[in-house]
C-alpha cells in the first residue's frame, strides 16, 4: 500500500508587488490502496482559520469523490464591535469525476459557536452548487444564502465586509434560461484602500439562453448615506461574434466611497 507523509513547510516569500498567500502547520498522508487514493490533512492554518480535509477518490470509473473540509475560525462580531467569535465550516463534495456525464454536489456551512449572540445577527452561510465539471456550462445549480460574512476572514486579499443577502442560479424552467439573481447587502461599506467594499447594496439579474449573455437590471449602491450613489447596468453580450453592448448610468455616485483620494471630487451622475 504505497503511502506518503505530507509534513509542515513554510513557503518562499511572495516576489514585491504579488499577493501574499501562506498556508502554514501542514500535516497529513496520502495513500494507494490499489482501489482509492486517500488524503487526509491536519491543522493546515489558511488565512485567520484552521482546517482539516479527509478525501478519497476511487481509482476506477465513474470514480467516486467524497471530500470533507472542516475548520475554525475568528469572525467578526456584527454591529462594529471590535470583538470576535469562533465558527465552524464545513465543506463536503460528493459525486462522480470521470466523463462528461461526471457530476459533483458541494454544499458549504459557516455556523457560529457563541450561543449567546442573538440568531439575527451571528454570522451565516449556506451554499449548495451542483457542478458538471467537464461540460461548458459546470455551474448547474447554485444557491447561496449570507448573513453577516466577513470574505477577509476566508481569504486574506479580500476585504472586510459584513454580507447579507441570497444568490441563485439555475435553469429558469420554462423558458430553459440559465439565470443568476443576487440580492445582496453589505454594513460596511468603505473604500478599496481601507480594504473595504464599496458596495452597499447590489440588485442583479443575469441570463443566458445559450448564445447571449443578457443583463436586464443590475443596480449597485455605493457609499454611506447621505453620500450615497447609485450604478445601473444594462447590456448583452454575445460569446460567438464577441458582440458587446450595454448602457451604464450613473447616478449622484461618490467617488471617495470607491478610494479617499477622490474625496474633492464632485458626485458622479452620467449616463451612456
Amino acid at each position: 500500500m504505497p503511502s506518503i507523509r505530507l509534513s509542515w513547510c513554510r513557503p518562499r516569500p511572495a516576489a514585491a508587488g504579488a499577493p501574499r498567500v501562506e498556508i502554514e502547520h501542514l500535516k497529513g498522508n496520502y495513500q494507494f490502496d490499489g482501489h482509492a487514493h486517500q488524503l487526509a490533512l491536519r491543522d493546515v492554518r489558511w488565512a485567520k482559520g484552521r482546517y482539516s480535509l479527509d478525501a478519497t477518490v476511487a481509482a476506477q470509473a465513474p470514480m467516486a469523490l467524497q471530500a470533507m473540509l472542516q475548520g475554525r475560525l475568528p469572525v467578526q462580531v456584527p454591529g462594529g464591535r471590535a470583538e470576535s467569535v469562533q465558527a465552524e465550516a464545513a465543506i463536503s463534495v460528493s459525486g462522480t469525476l470521470a466523463g462528461l456525464q461526471a457530476e459533483l454536489t458541494a454544499q458549504a456551512d459557516v455556523r457560529t459557536l457563541a450561543s449567546a449572540m442573538p440568531a439575527a445577527q451571528a454570522p451565516y452561510a449556506h451554499a449548495q452548487i451542483v457542478l458538471h465539471p467537464w461540460q461548458r456550462q459546470a455551474v448547474q445549480q447554485a444557491a447561496v444564502r449570507l448573513q453577516a460574512i466577513d470574505l477577509a476572514a476566508f481569504w486574506p486579499q479580500a476585504p472586510a465586509t459584513s454580507l447579507h443577502g441570497s444568490l441563485q442560479a439555475g435553469p429558469d424552467t420554462p423558458q430553459d434560461v440559465w439565470a443568476i439573481q443576487a440580492e445582496l447587502r453589505n454594513d460596511r461599506p468603505g473604500p478599496w484602500d481601507l480594504s473595504r467594499l464599496p458596495v452597499a447594496r447590489l440588485h442583479a439579474q443575469v441570463r443566458w439562453d445559450g448564445t447571449h449573455w443578457r443583463i436586464p437590471e443590475a443596480r449597485a449602491t455605493l457609499g454611506v448615506a447621505p453620500r450615497a450613489g447609485e450604478v445601473l447596468l444594462q447590456g448583452q453580450y454575445t460569446p460567438g461574434s464577441g458582440a458587446l453592448q450595454g448602457r451604464i448610468g450613473l447616478n449622484q455616485l461618490p467617488p471617495e466611497a470607491l478610494h479617499q483620494a477622490l474625496v474633492a471630487s464632485p458626485a458622479l451622475s452620467e449616463t451612456s
